[in-house]
C-alpha cells in the first residue's frame, strides 16, 4: 500500500527503485488456526495439572476454569504511511507454505488488491484459500482469514520528516481459526502506521490492536540494491490481551515474535515478482511458525503517471 511524492531530486532515483514492492496486507502469523491448535494441544502447565473436554471449553487448574477464551489470539500488521494515487489499482497473486510443530499448510492462491480512492486514500483487500492438516494426513481446505479495509494518510513522508497514517480494516477469521475458541469471526484491526525515508532506503512499522484480543508492534527496513532488486527485512511482535494464566494452561506461549526477509525483482515497469521466508523466533509452541516460504507476482491494472506499487516485507 504504498505510492508517496518525493520531495529533493535524490529520492526520486529511490524512489524508481520502490517500486518493486508487492502490497502489504495483514502479516498475520503463518501457522495452526487457533481452534486447530487448541483440539490437538496436550494439557501441560509446569507441575499444574489441567483438564479439558470436547466441548471446548476452557482447561481446569485446580478446581477452576481458567477466564479468557480457549485460545489465546495473536495479530501482526505491518505496512507503510504512503497511499496510491486517485485511480491506481494493484493486483498480487501469491502462495505461501508453512509448518508448524504439529500442522503444515498451503495457501494458494492468496489474492490481494490495492486502489486509490482520493489524494491520501486507498482501499485494500486479500482473499486466501488455504489448506491445512496433520503431516501425512489428508489436507482440509477453505477460505482463510479475510481483510478488506482502508488506509488515511495524514502526513506524507519525505527524506526529512516521518509520515503517518491510518489503516482501520474489517478482518474476517475463518471457521478453523474461530471454531470452539471464543473468538469472534468478524474483528477489528487498528493500526497507526509510520514512514521514514532516506537515502539508502526506507523504514516503515506499525503498531495496534486487534480487537478479538491482541496487540501488535512491527518494522521493516527496505534497501535498493540494484535498480531492479530490492530487499527487505521485518520484525513482528504480538502479545495476547487475553489472561496469562489461560495461555500458560494450555503450555502456550502469551507473546509472540517473528523475522521475515524478502527479495523483489521489477521485471517490466507494471510486473513485480517477490518472494520470501519467515520463521518464528520466540518459543516454539504449538501454533508457531516453523518455517513460511512465500511467492508471488504484482501487477499495475491502471496507472496514473509514475507506476509505484504498495510495499511488503
Amino acid at each position: 500500500m504504498g505510492g508517496g511524492a518525493a520531495s529533493r531530486p535524490v529520492w526520486w532515483t529511490i524512489a524508481a527503485m520502490l517500486i518493486a514492492s508487492p502490497p502489504v496486507f495483514a502479516q498475520r502469523p503463518h501457522g495452526v488456526p487457533p481452534g486447530l491448535a487448541k483440539k490437538g494441544q496436550h494439557s501441560s502447565s509446569g507441575s499444574s495439572s489441567t483438564s479439558s473436554d470436547s466441548s471446548g471449553r476452557p482447561p481446569v487448574t485446580g478446581g477452576q476454569v481458567l477466564p479468557g477464551p480457549a485460545v489465546r489470539s495473536f495479530g501482526a500488521w505491518l505496512d507503510d504511511a504512503t497511499a496510491l494515487a486517485p485511480g491506481e489499482a494493484w493486483f498480487t497473486v501469491s502462495m505461501q507454505r508453512w509448518a508448524s510443530p504439529d500442522l503444515r499448510g498451503f495457501d494458494v492462491p492468496v489474492s490481494d488488491v490495492s486502489v486509490g480512492i482520493l489524494p491520501r486514500l486507498q482501499a485494500a483487500a486479500s482473499i486466501p484459500f488455504t489448506q491445512y492438516g496433520p503431516a501425512g494426513a489428508t489436507m482440509a481446505g477453505e477460505v482463510g482469514d479475510i481483510y478488506a479495509g482502508a488506509k488515511l494518510v495524514v502526513r506524507d513522508p519525505s527524506d526529512d520528516r516521518i509520515g503517518i497514517a491510518a489503516a482501520p480494516t474489517l478482518e474476517i477469521l475463518s471457521r478453523a481459526a474461530a471454531d470452539d475458541t471464543g473468538l469472534s469471526r468478524v474483528n477489528l484491526v487498528l493500526p497507526v502506521n509510520v514512514e521514514w525515508r532516506s537515502p539508502f532506503g526506507r523504514a516503515y512499522g506499525s503498531a495496534g490492536y486487534f480487537t478479538r484480543g491482541a496487540v501488535f508492534a512491527a518494522g521493516a527496513f527496505e534497501r535498493p540494491l540494484t535498480d531492479r532488486w530490492i530487499a527487505t527485512g521485518a520484525v513482528t511482535i504480538s502479545r495476547s490481551t487475553q489472561p496469562e494464566e489461560a495461555s500458560a494452561a494450555w503450555g502456550l506461549s502469551h507473546q509472540r515474535v517473528d523475522a521475515s526477509g524478502s527479495a523483489s525483482w521489477i521485471v517490466a515497469d507494471r510486473l513485480v515478482l517477490f518472494g520470501a521466508v519467515a520463521r518464528t523466533l520466540s518459543r516454539m509452541d504449538l501454533d508457531a511458525t516453523r518455517y513460511a516460504i512465500s511467492c508471488g507476482a504484482s501487477f499495475d491494472l491502471r496507472s496514473t503517471g509514475r507506476s509505484r506499487p504498495p510495499t511488503r516485507p
